[in-house]
């Protein structure tokens, strides 16, 4: 793997680390950004990369399971913006919604055989 791929995946395992984390993790991460109370960083972080997905498949540096498995958080995450409900992407959402819940859970998933 090339040093940019290596580097990109090493992004992509933080951000889904990232989101898998817990709400107190999060928020501490997002106040380190100097962003809170908004959470949507943490989707725009993974925005940024699920791009680049297919081509690591198409590199082999990822298998299609495990691209599908990325996407699933990104499509979770896409659904949630597509509400349009700005009370999903506070720190209190972060630490009450099922919403989140559900990120943590697909993230954990993703980052199984990453």
């Amino acid at each position: 793997m090339s040093g940019n791929y290596s580097k990109r995946v090493d992004e992509l395992r933080c951000t889904l680390e990232r989101l898998s984390a817990s709400p107190i993790t999060q928020i501490a991460y997002l106040s380190s950004l100097g962003v809170v109370p908004c959470a949507d960083e943490l989707a725009l972080e993974l925005n940024d990369l699920v791009a680049i997905v297919p081509e690591f498949v198409e590199q082999g540096i990822l298998t299609g399971e495990q691209a599908e498995r990325i996407r699933a958080v990104d499509r979770h995450l896409a659904a949630m913006t597509a509400k349009g409900d700005c009370d999903l992407w506070t720190e209190d959402a972060l630490r009450s919604l099922p919403e989140w819940e559900v990120v943590r859970a697909l993230a954990r998933a993703a980052l199984q055989d990453l």
